[in-house]
């Protein structure tokens, strides 16, 4: 038999050596753009990129930092947002932001329309059939899959995906089978791997075998779909196996490390993976145990009803002042005949977990698990385990996924907007595959969890789209089962037995061997050659549905006990595929929102969805939730087999959380409470006056009590502003600092004068909005020392407060969620969000329902001042000593804050520190991106508009919008204009062509933040300058030399002058359209025409031509913009009689007359395609409007504000040939209603 290098060497030589088709015969591909009834509207990002897979080759070259097209495309996309989204910011605290808005959302954004809008290259899914054809469109690579079969379809599904996750599908699968150690090597990483995953889904082959026949057999046809369709898409992986294994040029480069060959894939392969996803991201609760020790430690310190109470205030299951997602009452869970006989407490320290040598996946009841020296728990340690070439990172946020949504009625365009989608960390390649796929019931566009994906689970329909966050609904519970000795001899802790109904039973066993041979990714210390077998016991109790026995303690009686836990979606890991394939087909999806709604009956797993199409927005909760006995305490270990266990009903589709159009305009989410009276989980300790919602809520809200009319932009600027933020600073330390007041008080010494100081740098920084965020791209947070003070002072603020009165060692709540971690998410948890109710307290502010007791000092402000202030001064201790660990500090950055300085200026935080890592799944990593808390797939949705908004705060913002839209690649030069007069703009417009150059605005006396943010963003080397030093004086020009751009200026004594000198730089002699200097209107829409048909704009007055334009105009070929009115009959006759060629471009109205003007664009070559619209009756936004156009190739269109009747040719125009509609200028020139009227014509 010849070894595997050699297989693959002879291979690899076969296909370099066969003879390659040719192509060239081939017609072209039909993209099927925006077919399937698309309604258009939607775009989305999913960093790195859609390939996933490197070969050999590919790995090495990667390795000299040459990647694939679409190995990494999208990374810079959705980086580069983090520095130009977000609420507008004036400069006065450091770099200006202005914020995206909805022209230039393709930056940052792909097209998720249906099909490819251009060139496309087709995929070979031959062996699937010849009724299907799938093909990735060349500017992402996105997969597209067209047919009228859909076994076929979903047969090149499985075949393109395997093309884009081959690797990690087989990764996914074998961590989900716990057999990761046969896969990738016996470590002791992936040992702990597989170890976790047991307990979380220990399923035998028999439990493999009825899962496959719930739906293969069953007498649901829904059932049988899924199975149809998940077997036919693992034809198609296998088919891409097939043609790996004969083909190297194919196969992913992992693979020959491994010295193996992927190996077929089968159905069961779908349920393993799933069984991860919905393990981590599709369930809630199962903390029980931790809960237990912890309340037997308040017990022990304060005595029962003290104990209680403040488990209580900690764990805020119901507070009535909890951040909701909607504001109705869905009670659930609330028992109201608690006994206490049901509950099991547990001595703190007692708890031996199931398998020694530590688990992945699963946290330690009585711990928290620590990740970059920030414990927390809401991170699941997925990985880090040991691949072929190192390290695997599969570390995943447990909390994820943000929304913000709003209703029709608060949006500019008159229909509802969303920006939302799924936090599921970052890799490389994504967890997630995005696919379009068509075929009879199935219509979507979108993601879901590679090697499950027989459906799109979060993306989008013909007119529809629809995301998720984690909900954590209770439908995990660990119980206490009492162990004892099947011989009859006396119970300890390591018995194998267990009571149930007062009998005492052998504890059934699972076993499962795994025979690992050592691979680069495995090599134990000491090394072996022979293969290593391993076995793992799992306990299990069949009266709770196999619940696996995660670990033994002692109850606080000393009763030994076994820790099972129940997962009401165990042993039904594909049951929620029925709510996937529902939403997928367009047959089922009529009925807006009731579909919605029915669709969703259909899924076990627990998450808040959310839905948007051209009318509605809705929210729906789901979960298999288990009614629990009335005399049980959901927060804590319920005794097992002694008649306490579930009744067998679960939460009903009408009892789930939902909602339909807030009356509040909006819904925000990320990850909070769903309602009111709808229980906490037991793992949740977060729910209480604040949640990381209100960074998202209070921009919402501030954004409608203004009046602003909501666009794309605006909604995409709220949830980067937000995604930014700081948890504490916005929530936490603006209270603390208004209790402290801002004198130090005597006990703080020598400290004091450095408290205050570290006091006014944190309020400077509360004051801005408490962000990190990093505008000017030099590494270094913009409030870098606030940064370190604020991170710094998290521990000692904590344990200040709360020490006296917690063992927080053994509170089951991490101390912090954050950024440090790497995987993006941060602030879904933490001690800190428990302080700001506290707060309110001691400020006797008010809210619905206060704690049992205030924790400051002794409750009063004066106390509590004084304990806050000394917790700063502890900071200090933190912040000036040295660091003097043995291990290298991450990022070069000192471990836990130690500068080893008192000075507070050297107390710098690096930006990078908190970067997010696109860690590698399989070899090669796309690079890293700054922090922001964002979804990994984000959805921008507003279905079936065609119009959107390009406007600034101000006329020369509105100018650096347009400029964005119009290049978003960047630009070598740039024309710049006065803002306080119209007439150098509309003349440097067909300069501004003729130079592939933007038109920017300025203020006449210094070059204006937001022009010179935009120019640097451009790259800009030149500057045009029009006028002269009246106009735009010397200091904007000396400015724009100090940024690196060499400014020339074209200017004449007057604006008459000034227009001959453009068109003397234009070189244009006998090309002309001569409109009136004092007429904005004329002249704003000459300019597209001009320069689609290579003209120059010269000006005049109405009644008198200069005698210098006279001269220029001699002989020329003239049109005159205007009527008489504009241009008189005698200025026309001059022009005659200098032996011109003379045309006039007008009508009744300013507004006809820009409808002439621009019918003239289109016959010189401009596309009534893409319009631009502007207001007819004032100049200041519309100023850079018509340099967009002739750049884009489009028209620019005049109308009145209050009327689309008013200009019927302009709205003939716009509503019989325009495909994209863009209102250049805000809601004051351009008012909302008129664009909901142009919506509703079109």
């Amino acid at each position: 038999m010849l070894a595997l290098p050699v297989v693959l060497a002879m291979a690899l030589l076969a296909s370099l050596l066969a003879p390659t088709a040719d192509a060239q015969d081939d017609p072209p591909l039909d993209g099927r753009f925006q077919q399937n009834g698309d309604a258009g509207g939607f775009l989305n990002i999913m960093p790195p990129g859609a390939d996933g897979v490197l070969n050999t080759l590919e790995i090495l070259a990667a390795q000299a930092g040459q990647l694939p097209e679409h190995y990494n495309d999208q990374t810079a996309m959705y980086e580069t947002l983090v520095y130009e989204g977000g609420l507008p910011v004036d400069g006065d605290h450091g770099e200006p932001l202005l914020g995206v808005t909805d022209g230039d959302l393709e930056r940052f954004f792909k097209d998720g329309s249906f099909g490819a809008d251009g060139d496309v290259v087709e995929i070979d899914v031959s062996a699937c059939g010849d009724d299907v054809i799938a093909f990735r469109d060349t500017a992402f690579g996105v997969p597209h899959i067209y047919s009228s079969d859909r076994t076929q379809a979903q047969c090149a599904n499985g075949y393109a995906t395997a093309e884009d996750r081959l690797f990690l599908m087989d990764l996914l699968r074998h961590i989900g089978y716990a057999r990761m150690s046969e896969f990738l090597g016996a470590s002791e990483a992936n040992k702990a791997m597989d170890r976790g995953q047991l307990l979380v889904a220990g399923y035998d082959e028999d439990d493999y075998i009825a899962q496959e026949a719930a739906l293969c057999d069953s007498s649901d046809p829904e059932r049988r779909q899924i199975c149809a369709d998940g077997t036919a898409y693992i034809e198609g992986v296998n088919h891409y196996v097939a043609a790996v294994r004969t083909n190297p040029m194919l196969l992913p480069g992992e693979y020959p490390a491994l010295q193996i060959l992927p190996e077929d894939f089968v159905l069961r392969d779908i349920l393993s993976i799933a069984s991860l996803v919905g393990g981590i991201f599709g369930k809630g609760g199962g903390n029980e145990a931790a809960n237990s020790m912890f309340m037997a430690d308040l017990i022990d310190q304060h005595g029962d009803a003290e104990g209680r109470a403040i488990f209580d205030d900690l764990k805020a299951a119901n507070d009535p002042d909890a951040s909701l997602t909607i504001q109705d009452s869905f009670p659930y869970n609330n028992p109201t005949a608690l006994d206490e006989t049901t509950t099991a407490l547990l001595e703190p320290g007692s708890f031996v977990p199931a398998f020694e040598g530590g688990i992945g996946g699963v946290g330690v009841p009585g711990t928290v698990q620590a990740r970059s020296g920030w414990p927390t728990s809401d991170t699941v340690n997925l990985g880090v385990v040991d691949g072929p070439f190192g390290p695997i990172d599969l570390r995943t946020p447990l909390g994820m996924s943000n929304a913000i949504l709003a209703t029709a009625d608060v949006t500019d365009s008159g229909v509802p907007i969303a920006v939302f989608g799924p936090q599921t960390g970052y890799y490389t390649p994504q967890l997630l595959v995005e696919t379009d796929i068509h075929a009879p019931g199935l219509d979507a566009r979108g993601t879901a969890f590679a090697g499950t994906n027989i459906y799109v689970q979060l993306g989008r329909g013909g007119d529809y789209a629809w995301s998720a966050t984690s909900a954590s609904g209770d439908l995990v519970d660990e119980w206490a089962i009492e162990l004892c000795d099947p011989d009859g001899g006396e119970a300890t802790i390591d018995s194998t037995g267990y009571v149930w109904d007062g009998t005492c039973a052998e504890i059934p066993v699972l076993t499962h061997t795994q025979v690992a041979k050592p691979t680069a990714g495995g090599i134990p210390d000491p090394p072996v050659v022979d293969s290593i077998v391993f076995t793992l016991e799992l306990g299990r109790i069949p009266e709770l549905n196999d619940a696996a026995i995660v670990g033994r303690a002692l109850a606080t009686d000393g009763t030994p006990v076994a820790i099972a836990e129940q997962r009401s979606t165990f042993k039904d890991e594909l049951g929620s595929a029925i709510g996937f394939m529902r939403i997928n087909d367009p047959d089922f999806m009529t009925d807006g929102v009731e579909s919605f709604n029915r669709a969703f009956d259909g899924i076990d797993f627990t998450f808040n969805w959310f839905y948007i199409d051209g009318e509605d927005i809705a929210y729906r909760h789901t979960c298999l939730c288990p009614i629990r006995q009335d005399d049980t305490d959901p927060d804590l270990l319920t005794w097992g087999g002694r008649g306490h266990q579930w009744t067998g009903a679960f939460l009903q589709p009408a009892g789930q959380p939902q909602d339909v159009n807030p009356e509040e305009g909006f819904y925000a989410n990320w990850n909070n409470k769903q309602a009111q009276d709808f229980r906490s989980q037991d793992d949740t300790w977060k729910h209480h006056s604040t949640d990381r919602r209100e960074h998202l809520a209070v921009r919402m809200e501030a954004a409608m009590a203004s009046g602003q009319a909501l666009t794309r932009g605006d909604m995409v600027n709220i949830a980067e502003d937000a995604g930014t933020v700081d948890f504490n600073p916005q929530e936490i330390y603006g209270l603390a600092l208004e209790i402290m007041g801002t004198e130090p008080p005597a006990v703080l010494g020598g400290d004091a004068d450095l408290a205050s100081s570290m006091r006014s740098i944190l309020q400077d920084w509360v004051d801005v909005g408490g962000h990190r965020r990093d505008l000017d791209r030099d590494s270094i947070y913009d409030h870098a020392v606030a940064v370190s003070i604020g991170d710094a002072w998290v521990r000692p603020m904590i344990e200040a407060v709360l020490g006296d009165e917690v063992p927080l060692e053994t509170w089951p709540e991490g101390v912090e969620d954050h950024p440090r971690g790497g995987i993006g998410s941060a602030y879904n948890s933490g001690r800190m969000r428990f302080l700001q109710k506290d707060f309110w307290q001691v400020l006797d502010m008010p809210m619905r329902e206060e704690r049992s007791r205030t924790y400051c000092g002794t409750g009063t402000r004066a106390d509590c001042s004084e304990v806050l202030w000394q917790s700063l001064a502890d900071a200090i201790d933190v912040l000036s000593t040295t660091y003097e660990g043995e291990e290298e500090p991450p990022c070069g950055f000192p471990e836990a804050y130690h500068f080893g300085s008192t000075t507070p200026t050297e107390w710098v935080y690096p930006a990078d520190c908190d970067n997010i890592v696109q860690g590698a799944a399989g070899v090669v990593a796309a690079p890293s991106m700054r922090w922001v808390n964002r979804p990994t797939f984000h959805q921008v949705v507003e279905s079936g508009t065609i119009t959107g908004r390009i406007a600034g705060a101000d006329r020369i913002a509105t100018s650096a919008a347009a400029s964005r839209h119009a290049f978003p690649d960047g630009a070598e030069t740039v024309v710049l204009a006065a803002a306080g007069t119209f007439a150098d703009a509309v003349a440097g417009t067909p300069l501004a062509a003729a130079n592939d150059a933007p038109l920017l605005l300025t203020d006449s006396g210094q070059l204006s933040p937001a022009s010179e943010r935009e120019i640097v963003r451009l790259g800009a080397t030149t500057a045009i300058v029009l006028g002269g030093t009246a106009a735009i004086t010397e200091t904007v020009v000396s400015r724009l030399e100090v940024i690196g751009v060499s400014a020339s200026r074209v200017a004449g004594d007057s604006r008459y002058e000034t227009a001959l000198a453009i068109a003397e730089e234009l070189e244009v002699t006998d090309r002309f359209v001569l409109a009136n200097a004092g007429s904005f209107a004329d002249a704003l829409a000459a300019g597209p025409f001009a320069a689609a048909d290579d003209r120059a704009i010269l000006l005049t007055d109405t009644d008198a031509l200069p005698d210098d334009v006279a001269d220029a105009l001699d002989g020329a070929d003239v049109v005159i913009a205007g009527g008489s009115a504009a241009v008189s009959a005698t200025v026309a006759q001059q022009v005659t009689d200098s032996g011109a060629t003379v045309a006039r471009a007008d009508g009744a109205t300013r507004y006809a007359t820009a409808a002439a003007l621009t019918a003239r664009a289109v016959e010189a070559g401009a596309s009534a395609a893409t319009a631009y619209v502007v207001t007819g009756e004032a100049f200041p936004d519309a100023l850079s409007a018509g340099a967009v156009a002739a750049r884009t190739g489009g028209v620019l269109v005049l109308l009145q504000p209050d009327s689309l009747d008013n200009a019927p040719a302009a709205r003939d125009l716009l509503v019989d040939d325009a495909e994209r509609i863009w209102f250049v200028g805000g809601t004051t020139p351009l008012p909302s209603a008129l664009r909901q009227a142009l919506e509703s014509l079109t």
